[in-house]
Formats: C-alpha cells, structure tokens, sequence
C-alpha cells in the first residue's frame, strides 16, 4: 500500500458493475491507479480486459469503432509534472489518428481539489490538445465543476466533478449532471455544429447522505436557478487575479428530467462515463454521454440563447 491517506481498492468482480452501469470506456490514468503498487494497476487492467471494458491513461490509447466510425481515446495525469506532459499528450493524439481515429477524445486527471476554476496548467494543456487535433477535451480530480469553454469550435469540460462517487459519505455538494455532445460526421470529417445538453442530478437518491445512487433533479431541484432552465447559457468563471480563466463557458441544461437513470450498485468510484450512439443514416451522429458535476454558484449569465435540444436519433 502506497503511504497516502486515501488509498482505493475493490475486488475484481466488482467490473460486474460497471458493465450493468453501461460504462464501456474508462481512463486509468489518475492519483489512484498505483495506490497498492504497480502489481494493483496491472491487475486492474486485467480485470478491466476480462470484463470487455475498453481501458486507456498513460501511453496507453485505444481506438474503437463505432458503427463504422472510429474513436480515439486518449488519458493523460497531469499532476505529477503539470506541463510536462506536453511531449506525451501531442504523441497520444498523433497516435490515435494515425490508427485512423476520425473522433479524437482526451481524458485529463488534473487540477485542484475543490477549485471551481481550472488553472493555467490545465487551460495550456487543453488548448493544446485542440491545436493538436483533439474534438473534445474533458477532465476529473477536482471532484467540482470548473465550467466548460469552448476553444476553436471545440467543448473542453475542465472538470467532470463527481458522479457515482464511494470516497464520502456525506459530501457538502451532492449537484452532478450529465453532459451530452452530439458529434456529426460525414466524408469531410467532424462537423462544427458543436449540439450539447446538460441533465442536472444528484449523487444520491437520498437527500441526506450519498448512497451512491445517482439520479436526475425532479421538481424545485432542477429549476432552482435560472441556470436550469433549457437554454443555452453563456457564462463567464469568476476571475481570480492569480489564474488565466478561460474567456467563455458553455453549458446547455434541460429544466425538468422525465426518464429515470437506473440506480446503479454501490462502488468505490467511477472516473467516467462513456455511452456512445451512431444512427445509421446519411450523415452519421454520435451521442457522447459523459458525466460531469453541476455547480450552483460562481457564475455570472453573459448571454443567453435557445437551446433547441438534442436531436432525435433513428437507428442508434
């Protein structure tokens, strides 16, 4: 056992539930994968195989096709040596798309715990990603929501927050979402029309403490802020003097939630969750659904725009 105070392990049958929970990618790189050693990760990787989960982080990347189109997932940890994980990640993306990646996805784990804006690490990394070709760039640690900006085109979801998260029981902020991105795809490659949703949930099913249920906002706690309501919002982080922010934030949220998310099993953690949806049909869409964390605070409204939604699917 690593000399940490917080040190993550489950038996290995415990792949069972994320298989039930429909996780079919996960990014192993972060603070915890080595917690008992390198025999911990490699073991981990194993399960993770024998499940059929697709797993990626470090220099290991994956590309996986999806109704004849291909994606490439690329993890990054970037708290050891912050920018000097800038060599790897321009190698990664370059190798997912010379294996034919048409969609290029990053995983980072970064940042600080608790800050509810990314520092300057993390905006360079980013930016670079997406000058280095990648179409969406989301990342987890801080356990909150750091906002969500768009840099030429492109979505960067700087912190995933927490979603089905077993390491405290009774958490000061049990807001979570799910983002949604629709990717559209024809023969000259990702098209820029950049259509995301945002499902505001809970941690829990129960309001006084995490049972590890994660489940969509109902009545008064999914139209709290204007911030719910089923528009696309433009909003600006908080500036702090000592960080570089980024410019602009987007978020797209739907006001009342209807279809229930089946409660899942109790778990250590899930880092991620990828469920990927192509329709057959002349221009190919792909749904991304990714867990993310909802805060309530710290944003100022700059503009405001109709959100039409997220387009019907046929054939997915």
């Amino acid at each position: 056992r690593e000399d940490k105070e917080y040190a993550f392990k489950a038996p290995a049958e415990y792949t069972s539930i994320l298989t039930a929970g429909s996780v079919e990618a996960v990014n192993t790189a972060n603070n915890h994968s080595h917690d008992y050693g390198d025999q911990s990760y490699t073991d981990t990787i194993q399960a993770l195989d024998n499940a059929g989960i697709l797993n990626f982080g470090y220099d290991k990347t994956v590309v996986t096709e999806v109704k004849g189109i291909k994606i490439g997932l690329v993890g990054i940890y970037e708290l050891k040596d912050h920018l000097g994980r800038e060599e790897q990640l321009k190698q990664n993306i370059a190798k997912v798309k010379a294996d034919g990646a048409q969609i290029t996805i990053v995983i980072f784990h970064w940042g600080n715990e608790k800050e509810e804006v990314p520092d300057s690490n993390q905006t360079t990394l980013a930016h670079l990603a997406i000058d280095e070709g990648a179409d969406l760039v989301c990342g987890h640690h801080p356990h909150v929501l750091q906002g969500i900006e768009e840099y030429k085109g492109k979505n960067i979801v700087y912190s995933l927050g927490n979603f089905c998260f077993g390491g405290n029981q009774y958490p000061s902020d049990m807001d979570t979402m799910i983002f949604q991105q629709t990717f559209t795809v024809d023969q000259d490659g990702v098209k820029a029309n950049n259509v995301t949703n945002i499902i505001p949930c809970s941690i829990s099913s129960d309001s006084d403490y995490n049972n590890y249920q994660p489940t969509p906002a109902e009545g008064d706690e999914a139209t709290r802020s204007p911030a719910t309501r089923r528009h696309l919002l433009t909003v600006r982080i908080l500036r702090k003097k000592t960080m570089k922010i980024p410019q602009r934030i987007l978020t797209t949220i739907p006001a009342m939630m209807k279809d229930p998310i089946p409660m899942m099993t109790r778990i250590m953690m899930i880092p991620m969750t990828i469920l990927m949806m192509i329709p057959t049909a002349i221009t190919t869409k792909m749904i991304l659904m990714i867990t993310v964390m909802m805060k309530k605070n710290r944003y100022c409204l700059q503009e405001l725009h109709q959100n039409p939604g997220i387009p019907e699917i046929q054939g997915a």
